[in-house]
């Protein structure tokens, strides 16, 4: 049972008093109450703030609760009948939270008279109305969700006066007509989500007016006024679908930008003048009847991330102009008469089969098939490689050149390994090799003429069950060479007598062993060095030093050994450092902070010793909040990219593999080694990381209040060290956190009751044994027997213990009023009228009892 508060605002003897009533299972467990809501709840004049979310209640709503009470929060109940018309002082409500009932009906006119209105969610019930013209009226309404209901009607012209409307959800309703133009007169809207009706026309092409969805940076923080003078109790929800799933997103809805038309029966074509939304994250669009062309301006949408144009009537072919997109991580472009070769370039060729099905004549590498082969009557489409055109009868000659070569090997490798030769009939002597098996179940061994042909400058045969060593021929003269994933064993051959055009070379994840070649020195072009995975058990080779242009270096989960040398900050191109789960020791070198571009290091399961080095905070890529250019290794021939490079991290607790668009992701992972000292101060200057976790340590002091200007900090582990004192209450400025571990240090006090903080749950903070507060489900006064209780939840307020055991034990007998499942605050007190005035009339007197103890 959460435990009510009282606010003082001193006016002499004269005080105003405001009272928060929390009973919610978010908040204080669940609590399992069930019964009706008594009318007598809203009577009270100093109720600001209700919760009783996640209950059982039923029954209709007392008309009073909505007369003059600021926050009401009366979601995932049973409560049924209509939204009560009662609204004589409705112009204090800021947040009215009904979703997920059993309410039906209209809505009032009376909502035009919440003036002050800023949040209104009434999705998932069974209401049957149109939008009621007064709600016009509500010039601060920032989040309006009516999903899940039988609303209809349009969607009425004037919302375009709803001039501070951010978020706009009438997903699942029978709303039809057209899409209204004022819609996008609203400068502040960057969640527009109007899928699953019935509306029919076409995209207003003044949509690309939306500047909210037009501006590249992260908006400010949609922070609704849910609070009591700095105590946030109220955090604002939203689900939308995101990457073919439903997601929740908590208060930090900055970051999500979206318009999700699907599920209509829109037609016509795609406004080209929407790649100008350079700003959107997702744009969802299926299943409806959209027609034409795929404009090449979505590939001005840089940011985006989610691109759904399924089951619509799109054709033509797919513009290469997409490979632009690098944060597209969920692709759907499926069942419509797309044609043509499918482009072969960036995140496009990290995308599978399912996001290119029911295009009867689209072709290439994604959907496993050639393009020439489908095209019997037509003309071969241009080669996979840029700038050399072959006509049907090259490509045939090609094709069967490859069937030749393949069936000469003999020992563990198929007609897949045929390797295709595109020739330019106007300079046949220049030819380019690309040899691209992947995921095939290719086994045997690797036989020693693939590396001798002169032209060959790709090879990629990873996921297979190859055996047996590597030829060194195939390190000789290759620019791009991936053997990850097979069975590979040996040590990594030292041949490298023309290893300057190494640009690329990833091993992983096979069974090499021995020591690293001193021969790596030798790779001058070398950026991208993969080795992770494997039985190496060497030193960090010295001649390492001299590959200047290398930009990732990934050797986790080997054997590795010694010290990082201090010659590593001379690599100034490296951007990734990867040495997680070795056996590396000694001191993090100083020289690691001098690298200009570095934005992931991972030291982590290692056995480091001494501090943090005081200039680590000196990284600049991690000091600037915007997102660094992206991560385009060059894993491509001219402007095709067949290479795409892939790491792993550990993200809010769990490995997450993010593909090339690294930009996003910046990160110091020191976990499970044997540092000590204290969190430097000057880490908080970090203010562009996004993850930090120093965790499993030996680090003592109190936790840094810097590390509240890290503001795009998503996710932060300072789990199992020695950290004591209180959590700082800077911390509640992380508003993108969304995930914490302060668990099994030594913190103490209470935890802050602000911002992101109020969302984790008691394994953030556990094993804390001097720890407090509503995260914990305990009250700090009642675990500081000896001591004096800290500061109250509500500022300005300072209770000793004497009158803290008084609240506790007058809590205690409140609660244990509660007749059937309800408390005598809110319950049914007294029979008549007369009665009803005198509880509340005693109420008044402790009220004022205890506050003039708090003010003495």
């Amino acid at each position: 049972m959460g435990r009510g508060a009282v606010k003082g605002a001193a006016k002499g003897y004269e005080s105003e008093f405001l009272m928060v009533l929390v009973f919610s299972s978010k908040i204080s467990g669940d609590n399992q109450l069930g019964g009706s809501i008594p009318a007598e709840i809203g009577e009270y004049p100093q109720l600001v703030y209700l919760s009783l979310t996640r209950n059982h209640l039923s029954g209709s709503i007392p008309p009073s609760i909505l007369c003059r009470i600021r926050i009401v929060d009366l979601s995932n109940n049973k409560l049924t009948g209509k939204i009560p018309a009662c609204f004589k002082n409705s112009s204090v409500i800021e947040m009215l939270n009904l979703e997920n009932n059993y309410l039906e009906g209209e809505l009032p006119q009376q909502f035009g008279e919440m003036l002050s209105l800023q949040t209104l969610k009434l999705g998932g019930n069974r209401l049957n109305s149109y939008i009621p013209t007064s709600l016009a009226n509500c010039k601060q309404l920032e989040i309006l969700d009516l999903n899940n209901n039988k609303m209809r009607g349009i969607i009425p012209n004037w919302i375009g006066q709803l001039s501070s409307l951010k978020i706009l959800i009438l997903r699942s309703n029978r709303f039809e007509g057209l899409i209204p133009s004022e819609l996008t007169t609203l400068p502040l809207l960057q969640i527009l989500d109007l899928s699953s009706n019935r509306f029919s026309g076409i995209i207003p092409a003044n949509l690309s007016s939306l500047q909210a969805l037009k501006d590249q940076t992260v908006a400010a923080e949609i922070f609704l006024s849910g609070d009591i003078g700095t105590l946030k109790l109220y955090v604002d929800r939203v689900t939308i679908n995101n990457k073919g799933q439903w997601m929740e997103f908590v208060r930090s809805l900055a970051l999500v930008k979206c318009i999700d038309l699907s599920s209509n029966n829109l037609s016509g074509g795609i406004p080209p003048n929407m790649g100008s939304l350079e700003g959107l994250i997702i744009l969802n669009i299926s299943r409806n009847h959209f027609k034409g062309e795929i404009p090449k301006t979505l590939g001005k949408m840089i940011q985006l991330q989610s691109l759904d144009l399924s089951h619509n009537q799109l054709s033509g072919m797919i513009p290469s102009e997409l490979q632009l997109l690098t944060f597209l991580g969920y692709l759907d472009l499926s069942h419509n008469n797309l044609s043509g070769r499918i482009p072969q370039g960036g995140q496009l060729l990290t995308f599978d089969t399912l996001s290119f099905s029911n295009n009867s004549d689209l072709c290439g590498l994604q959907l496993n098939t050639t393009c020439c082969g489908i095209h019997k009557n037509k003309s071969c489409p241009p080669s996979i490689l840029p700038g050399i055109n072959v006509d049907e009868t090259d490509a045939e000659k090609d094709i069967w050149w490859g069937v030749g070569l393949g069936l000469s090997y003999a020992v563990g490798f198929s007609l897949a390994v045929g390797l295709r030769v595109c020739m330019d009939s106007k300079e046949s002597e220049r030819m380019k090799l690309v040899e691209n098996i992947k995921d095939n179940q290719l086994g045997g061994s690797i036989p020693a003429e693939i590396g001798e042909y002169p032209q060959l400058v790709y090879l990629s045969l990873t996921r297979n069950h190859l055996s047996g060593s590597i030829p060194p021929s195939i390190l000789c003269r290759i620019r791009i060479v991936d053997l990850s994933n097979n069975k590979l064993t040996g040590k990594i051959p030292a041949c490298f007598k023309n290893s300057s055009v190494i640009e690329m070379l990833n091993l992983e994840n096979n069974y090499l062993e021995g020591e690293l070649p001193q021969q790596f020195g030798e790779m001058l072009s070398l950026q991208t060095l993969k080795l992770g995975g494997n039985r190496l058990n060497s030193y960090i080779p010295t001649s390492l030093a001299n590959c200047k242009q290398l930009e990732i270096l990934d050797l986790n989960n080997n054997k590795m050994r010694g010290i990082i040398p201090n010659w590593i900050g001379q690599l100034s191109s490296l951007k990734i450092l990867i040495l997680r789960s070795n056996r590396f020791e000694g001191l993090i070198p100083s020289e690691l902070t001098t690298l200009p571009l570095l934005q992931i290091l991972d030291l982590s399961s290692n056995r480091f010793s001494g501090i943090i080095p005081a200039n680590l905070s000196s990284l600049q890529a991690l000091k600037d909040q915007t997102v660094a250019a992206e991560i385009f290794l060059s894993g491509d021939i001219g402007t095709l990219k067949l290479y795409v490079d892939r790491v792993t991290i550990n993200n809010k607790g769990q490995w997450m593999e993010f593909v090339r668009s690294l930009a996003l992701v910046k990160c110091i992972d020191l976990s499970s080694n044997n540092l000590s000292g204290g969190i430097p101060p000057n880490m908080g200057s970090l203010e562009g990381l996004i993850i930090l976790n120093i965790s499993r340590n030996h680090f003592k002091g109190e936790i840094p209040k810097t590390l509240g200007k890290m503001i795009q900090l998503q996710s932060l582990d300072l789990s199992h060290n020695q950290l004591s004192g209180m959590i700082p209450s800077e911390l509640q400025l992380l508003t993108f956190l969304g995930y914490l571990d302060l668990s099994h240090n030594n913190l103490s006090g209470r935890i802050p009751q602000g911002g992101q903080l109020l969302t984790f749950d008691t394994l953030s903070f556990s094993n804390n044994s001097d720890l407090c507060g509503l995260q914990l489900n305990t009250t700090c006064c009642g675990i500081h027997k000896n001591k004096s209780c800290p500061p109250s939840i509500l500022p300005g307020i300072n209770v000793d213990e004497t009158d803290a055991e008084k609240d506790i034990w007058w809590g205690v007998g409140l609660g244990l009023s509660y007749a059937v499942g309800f408390s005598l605050v809110i319950g049914v007190l007294c029979l008549t009228t007369t009665w009803s005035r005198k509880c509340f009339q005693i109420m008044d007197k402790i009220i004022i009892y205890l506050f003039g103890r708090f003010r003495k």
